[in-house]
C-alpha cells in the first residue's frame, strides 16, 4: 500500500506540472509514477506520458481542443474513470468540455 500511496503522490505532482505546462518535468514525474504503479491505473499514466512526449512540437494553447494540455487532461479524465481519485483529477474533468475529442482510447499516439 505504501507503493500505491507513493505512486499517487507522484501522479498528483505530475498533474500539477501538466497544468503548468512544464512538459519536461511532468514527463519525469509521470515516469516515476508509472514505475510505482501497481493497479489498473497504469495504462492511463502511460497514455498521459505518451501525450506528453508528443506535446513538444505542438502549440501550447489551452483554448485549442487539440492542444497538449487538453489531450493530457483528457487522459486524466480516463484516470478518474479507472478509479484514481483525488481533487486534481476532478478539477481536470471539470475543465475539459465533453466535445474535446471523444474517448481517449481512440486518440492516435505518436
Amino acid at each position: 500500500q505504501l507503493g500505491e500511496d507513493r505512486a499517487d503522490t507522484w501522479r498528483e505532482h505530475g498533474i500539477v506540472l501538466v497544468e503548468l505546462q512544464e512538459w519536461d518535468n511532468a514527463k519525469v514525474v509521470l515516469e516515476k509514477a508509472i514505475s510505482l504503479e501497481s493497479n489498473n491505473g497504469e495504462s492511463h499514466l502511460q497514455l498521459a506520458l505518451a501525450l506528453l512526449r508528443g506535446s513538444e512540437k505542438l502549440p501550447e494553447d489551452k483554448d485549442q481542443a487539440g492542444s497538449p494540455g487538453a489531450a493530457v487532461i483528457a487522459a486524466l479524465q480516463e484516470a478518474g474513470r479507472l478509479g484514481a481519485k483525488h481533487p486534481l483529477i476532478s478539477e481536470a474533468m471539470e475543465g475539459v468540455p465533453n466535445s474535446a475529442g471523444g474517448p481517449v482510447g481512440g486518440m492516435p499516439l505518436v
